[in-house]
């Protein structure tokens, strides 16, 4: 299983992380998209926001930064679904399908190492955005381990589910 993931992993690297498509829709899309939606979000009451526990700029900023990561790590395995539909059509999946390998095993895979290469950025973002807001102690490094395998887990079976519907 492990050498299967190394091999998608490096596929994917080699044949579309260093796309123009890939690097716009991974880097600068979201920057502008993220400062867009932080900046629209001052037109409403700040005040209102103190209930639930977001009191000031940077935690608003937090908030958002954290939910709008946590969106493009799904819709990097929606666009993964429907490269794996542009693949079918092209009849890549029926050559893989004639090596023997157990097609779950390498529908995990595939699912995976995509959304590590996805999420690869988001996730340094996310760690270097708490790193720089949120004081490092050991409690606090935990919540963001924690953040990361929900994410992660909760995005490989989203993306499964997605390359088996389209």
């Amino acid at each position: 299983m492990v050498r299967i993931l190394k091999i998608e992993i490096k596929r994917l690297f080699k044949s579309e992380f260093f796309s123009t498509f890939h690097l716009v829709s991974l880097c600068l899309w979201p920057i502008l998209s993220l400062v867009s939606m932080y900046f629209g979000f001052f037109s409403f009451p700040l005040e209102k926001f103190s209930t639930y526990g977001i009191v000031g700029t940077e935690a608003i900023f937090l908030y958002l930064t954290l939910g709008y990561l946590c969106l493009l790590v799904f819709q990097s395995m929606v666009q993964s679904a429907w490269q794996m539909a542009r693949e079918k059509t092209m009849g890549t999946l029926e050559g893989i399908f004639m090596t023997p390998i157990n097609r779950n095993l390498w529908l995990f895979s595939r699912v995976f190492s995509t959304v590590i290469a996805n999420s690869f950025i988001f996730i340094c973002a996310l760690v270097l955005l708490f790193g720089v807001m949120i004081p490092f102690t050991p409690i606090n490094l935990l919540k963001i381990l924690l953040v990361i395998i929900v994410i992660v887990c909760s995005a490989v079976v989203w993306g499964i589910f997605l390359t088996i519907l389209f």
